[in-house]
C-alpha cells in the first residue's frame, strides 16, 4: 500500500493521485473540525483514509490559527501585512487578519511513535509559512520519506517565516535534491515570482538504490509528480 501525508489538506487531494487511488492510503492534517469532517466524504474513494483533525509544527501544544480574508492564507504565522500592502495593495486584502482560533499542533514524529499515524511514502507541505516547522517535528523520520512537495515563498509573506534558501539547505542536508518548482498561480502577486511548490526526491531511494527498493512507490511518485528520475 502506498501511503501519503498530506500537511494542509483544505479542499482535498489533488486529481494528480486520480490514478493510484485503490492503492492509497492517505493521511491528512486539517485542523478546521468541519473541513476535516469533509475530508473524509472527499477522500473516500482512497483505499484507506485518515483525517487527523490537528495541525502539523514543530511541538506538541495549543497555538493559534491566524485567519484571514481568504481562509487559503490562514496561518499558524500572522502575515507580514504591511509588506504586503506596500507591494501589493489589492492581492494583500486576501492576507488580512479577521481573528485567531486556538487549535492542537502535533509533531509528526510524536503521532508516529503513538502508533496514530505511518511514516509515509511521499509528504506535501503546503501551510502558509509553517512548512518549516512541520519538516522539523518529523524528526529522524523525515529521512525516510521518499519525496516530498512542499509551498515556497522567495520572500517572507508571514512573520517568522523560512524562506526557500532556508528550507532547501535543511532539506539538502537530511539527504534531498531539488527536482522541479512548479509555479501554477502565476496571477498571483502582480505575477511576480513569489510563490512556488518545490519537489525533492530522497537521494537514497531514486539514486542510490541498486537493488531497487520500493521500486512501485517509486513508480507511483515519478508518475504523479512527473519527476523523470
Amino acid at each position: 500500500m502506498f501511503k501519503f501525508l498530506d500537511v494542509g489538506s483544505r479542499g482535498g487531494i489533488s486529481s494528480e493521485w486520480d490514478s493510484f487511488k485503490s492503492r492509497m492510503s492517505v493521511s491528512l492534517f486539517e485542523p478546521d473540525k468541519k473541513e476535516a469532517q469533509s475530508l473524509i466524504s472527499k477522500c473516500s474513494s482512497f483505499s484507506k483514509i485518515n483525517v487527523l483533525d490537528c495541525a502539523a509544527g514543530d511541538m506538541d501544544a495549543t497555538l493559534p490559527l491566524y485567519i484571514t480574508k481568504s481562509n487559503q492564507c490562514s496561518s499558524l504565522l500572522k502575515p507580514d501585512i504591511d509588506w504586503l500592502k506596500d507591494r501589493y495593495p489589492v492581492f494583500s486584502q486576501f492576507f488580512e487578519v479577521s481573528g485567531s482560533v486556538l487549535v492542537d499542533v502535533r509533531r509528526i514524529d510524536t503521532l508516529i511513535n503513538s502508533g496514530a499515524l505511518e511514516v509515509p511514502h511521499a509528504l506535501k507541505i503546503d501551510v502558509q509559512g509553517f512548512e518549516f516547522q512541520v519538516m522539523k517535528g518529523a524528526g529522524a523520520y523525515l529521512e525516510q520519506i521518499m519525496a516530498i512537495r512542499i509551498e515556497a515563498h522567495f520572500r517572507n509573506l508571514y512573520i517568522g517565516e523560512a524562506d526557500f534558501s532556508e528550507i532547501n539547505k535543511f532539506l539538502e542536508s537530511k539527504g534531498f535534491s531539488l527536482r522541479k518548482f512548479l509555479h501554477d498561480k502565476p496571477h498571483y502577486f502582480a505575477g511576480d515570482l513569489i510563490e512556488v511548490d518545490a519537489f525533492y526526491i530522497n537521494r537514497k531511494y531514486f539514486r542510490d538504490n541498486p537493488r531497487k527498493l520500493n521500486e512501485e512507490a517509486l513508480n507511483i511518485i515519478n508518475s504523479a509528480w512527473d519527476l523523470n528520475t
